[in-house]
């Protein structure tokens, strides 16, 4: 579950960096995609059993938050690429997803440290440590979002694309890490 949903989550980022950055000719394409994205996080989260969560740590009640965490994180994504996909498909303001990135930034920075306090409980969880880097990064993306689309500074839509660009391939990349089981735990 993990791995699927950093490459979901990973994707939609890398959509919506191609949209700010003015490469696609119709909003509706990405209005599509990002729905489509939206509905395979959503039913990856029910579909797919935790790969490494739930195993990590050796408190019963730490195990039940970290899937508890990411169900959360996927969640709040999720809605985030319902957000574009109807800002894209019915050409809306894109303020509201803007601001709506500040919980974005939240849910990311709550998932940063919840892994950071476990791998620092059990240093030998990489997997842990690739979910708190991708999530230090998912938080970065919320924060370009928020500045570039809330306040609508046109300088940086430029350079949150290219940033989101970049992130979303790493994101994606931590993603398929997990899922080829290159990492064991």
């Amino acid at each position: 579950m993990e791995g699927i949903a950093l490459i979901l989550i990973g994707t939609a980022i890398f959509s919506h960096s191609w949209h700010l950055l003015g490469l696609y000719a119709d909003a509706r394409t990405v209005g599509v995609i990002m729905a489509s994205l939206a509905l395979a996080l959503l039913v990856s989260m029910f579909t797919f059993q935790p790969q490494f969560l739930g195993s990590v740590s050796s408190g019963a009640i730490v195990r039940a938050g970290e899937t508890t965490v990411l169900s959360a994180l996927i969640i709040t994504w999720a809605v985030y690429a319902a957000a574009v996909a109807a800002n894209c498909l019915w050409d809306m303001e894109d303020r509201a997803i803007g601001f709506y990135s500040v919980l974005l930034a939240v849910a990311s920075l709550v998932m940063l440290f919840f892994f950071l306090q476990i791998w620092a409980l059990d240093n030998d969880a990489v997997a842990v440590l690739l979910l708190a880097i991708a999530s230090a990064l998912l938080a970065i993306v919320s924060g370009l979002l928020f500045f570039t689309l809330a306040f609508q500074f046109p300088v940086m839509r430029l350079v949150s694309g290219w940033a989101l660009l970049i992130q979303s391939i790493v994101v994606v990349g931590f993603g398929m890490t997990m899922i080829t089981t290159t990492i064991t735990a």
